[in-house]
């Protein structure tokens, strides 16, 4: 009872974001975990070629947001979230229609601009409407929001593809249509000013920062295996099902709604070092565990750790970041150390793709060694920050 009278306590324009920020969510989802089987089954295209569109894909994504967050103090949070929906309502549908391999992997970068535009946006629509104190748990439950789009949208995508692949986007188009209908009508514009433009060249003289950012490069990578490598290794080499890839791809979804807050809590009390260290045993794991899977238990089981891995990395880098950063710059040191994490995916995208070609399992004993570097990264990072903090 309790926790429902805090619920009540945000308002409707709050429970309308989460909404929004869940269908939007879950239009990408319908696809994502299958661009690389439909670029490689339909179009006849080698998985390093279509790791190429992905890596371009995800460049354009990163220079968008790093503009996202000056526009919609310029543009408005609500404009920006409707520009970012519509076009991508177009391109999905765009990508549904085209047959041609030039048409698509074109729409296909494209649509990097768009797909995370709104990002920004909304997570400051929630500081506008969310007051200071409560805005912790607000951030909480979109995240929740975010990733059950992600358990919804890879389960019905995975189900929509096993009967025709093309229709995922068909589906993400006509939810992103839904979605900017009720943005259209049911939020209110939030924002009252402009913001100066804000500049990464201060920030990027704080080695601590740019340390812990190469470091969430490599975490990057290795998470990026999750949702663009493991896929089409499951659909070639494990001859799994559409269904059995979007499955597991929920599993990571559900543990994070289920998990992520009580990992946050015995986080706290292990401290920064041990979670760090432990996340990247449990990364390193289950990544180096793809190798010798024979069974879709075994993949299962393997997911599991990466997102142990995962629940206990980020939210821990997060924190470290925003507490080396200055209250002035918090803003960009927060968007480098995303950024950080979106190259990681980049580089994936491009060298897992070529790796995935040349030997299908190298690619996971090379995420083994990028464990063990980022461990012994954070291990020593961690000690030099607590000796200078002593001194």
């Amino acid at each position: 009872m309790k926790r429902l009278e805090s619920f009540a306590r945000f308002s409707s324009q709050f429970w309308i974001l989460c909404f929004v920020t869940f269908l939007g969510n879950t239009s990408m989802w319908l696809f994502l975990p299958f661009i690389l089987i439909y670029i490689n089954t339909s179009l006849g295209i080698s998985v390093a070629i279509g790791g190429l569109v992905l890596a371009v894909n995800t460049v354009l994504r990163m220079a968008s947001l790093a503009v996202a967050g000056e526009l919609s103090d310029r543009l408005g949070r609500r404009t920006l979230l409707l520009l970012s929906l519509l076009t991508r309502m177009i391109i999905f549908a765009g990508l549904f229609l085209v047959k041609d391999v030039l048409s698509f992997m074109v729409l296909y970068c494209l649509m990097g601009i768009f797909i995370s535009l709104g990002d920004p946006a909304r997570d400051a629509m929630v500081a506008d409407i969310v007051p200071e104190a409560r805005r912790v748990e607000a951030y909480s439950i979109m995240r929740v929001a975010i990733n059950g789009a992600l358990i919804a949208g890879s389960t019905a995508g995975g189900i929509i593809a096993a009967r025709n692949l093309p229709a995922v986007f068909a589906g993400a188009a006509l939810l992103c249509g839904v979605t900017s209908l009720l943005v259209f009508k049911g939020l209110e514009e939030t924002y009252s000013r402009k913001a100066a433009a804000q500049s990464f060249v201060t920030v990027l003289g704080d080695r601590k920062l740019l340390t812990v950012c190469f470091l969430m490069v490599v975490i990057g990578f290795m998470l990026g295996n999750l949702s663009i490598i493991l896929p089409i290794y499951g659909k070639l080499v494990l001859e799994l099902t559409e269904s059995h890839i979007g499955t597991f791809l929920a599993l990571n979804g559900i543990m994070v709604v289920i998990f992520q807050y009580p990992v946050s809590r015995v986080s706290q009390k292990m401290g920064s070092t041990s979670s760090l260290v432990a996340g990247c045993l449990f990364f390193t794991g289950g990544l180096l565990g793809m190798i010798g899977v024979v069974a879709y238990v075994h993949v299962l089981i393997a997911v599991a750790l990466v997102t142990l891995g995962e629940l206990l990395i980020i939210p821990t880098t997060t924190a470290m970041v925003s507490g080396l950063a200055p209250q002035e710059f918090r803003g960009s040191y927060m968007g480098l150390y995303n950024l950080s994490v979106y190259a990681g995916f980049a580089l994936d995208s491009l060298v897992g793709g070529y790796v995935f070609d040349i030997n299908v399992k190298a690619v996971w004993y090379i995420s083994g060694i990028l464990g063990v570097v980022a461990l012994a990264g954070f291990y020593f990072f961690e000690k030099m920050r607590r000796s200078l903090s002593e001194q």
